[in-house]
């Protein structure tokens, strides 16, 4: 691999003590795991030369996600040392040993950091043309809600990356099921074009989607929140769902999403003169009608 943050810029991105080991920090493992499948090698590469402004502040971004998945992957290492008498712990006389809950604290919110730099450098590049055709997460986005900081505004998924696009075909299929057949006969296009439907038909999506989720085990579903587990801690079990608490939830995702395209027919109602789309000759077509299984006919 070319592309690794240099040891004297990685202070630059993370603080450390001045004593700290930086070659203790695995970045090759970060950033293959991490950041290539968003922002490819070359791209990385590119963003690194470029003199350009907008490029310069995705590069810090990503560097400052990178360093922190590298450094929570590194743990371990950190906490021991291997020498020719077997694998020590690292011992220091005037500090106390962190508790393992605070070093898992300490992963999770640099976890959550490395989320939200990573989160936000996808977001500046998908303005930028030139470089969003070349960011897979942006050409294989859903149509609607099209970056992760998206989704996570109408529901959190602490910004994270891998949850948006573990997502996406679900979010593609809350369009192609259910949006798709209960706007008709109004294009969705036309729809979005109002900004008052736009953030119900987002809501709509998003939630369906989550519904959709709710019965995978690739996801965890929390009290607030939907992410990937890393691992089940024992303090985490009072936020995790249980399969009950999933179900409910995935029901009470489907009635949101249910009640967002049901405010959207009523605007569309109460507006008919803006929607020419649904002025159709009634004597070939029916007035929409609500069913209790939540499709509209």
């Amino acid at each position: 691999m070319e592309y690794v943050i240099p040891e004297e810029e990685v202070r630059n991105f993370l603080y450390l003590p001045q004593n700290f080991d930086v070659t203790l920090i695995d970045q090759e493992i970060a950033f293959l795991q991490n950041i290539f499948p968003y922002f490819p090698e070359a791209v990385v590469l590119q963003l690194q030369t470029s003199t350009e402004e907008s490029y310069i502040e995705i590069y810090r971004l990503i560097n400052k996600a990178a360093i922190r998945y590298a450094f929570v992957l590194s743990i371990p290492t950190i906490k021991v040392q291997i020498d020719n008498f077997g694998i020590l712990e690292f011992n220091e006389d005037k500090a106390k040993q962190a508790s393992w809950w605070n070093v898992r604290d300490l992963g999770l919110s640099f976890l959550k950091a490395a989320d939200k730099y990573l989160s936000d450098a996808i977001t500046k590049a998908a303005v930028i043309p030139a470089l969003k055709t070349e960011i897979p997460i942006l050409t294989n986005s859903n149509s609607i809600i099209t970056t992760p900081e998206e989704l996570h505004a109408i529901f959190s998924i602490n910004y994270s990356p891998e949850v948006y696009a573990s997502l996406i075909p679900y979010l593609n299929e809350s369009i192609e099921l259910y949006l798709n057949l209960k706007l008709k006969p109004c294009a969705i296009a036309d729809l979005l074009a109002n900004p008052f439907l736009k953030p119900l038909i987002k809501r709509a999506v998003a939630f369906y989607a989550f519904y959709f989720a709710s019965f995978l085990n690739h996801l965890t579903f929390l009290k607030n929140a939907v992410v990937v587990q890393y691992e089940e801690l024992p303090w985490q079990k009072s936020v995790v769902l249980s399969e009950k608490e999933k179900e409910a939830a995935g029901a009470r995702f489907m009635a949101i999403a249910d009640q967002s395209i049901e405010s959207i027919l009523n605007y569309i109602e109460i507006h008919k003169d803006d929607f020419p789309c649904y002025q159709v000759d009634h004597s070939t077509y029916r007035n929409v009608i609500k069913k209790k299984s939540g499709l509209y006919l």
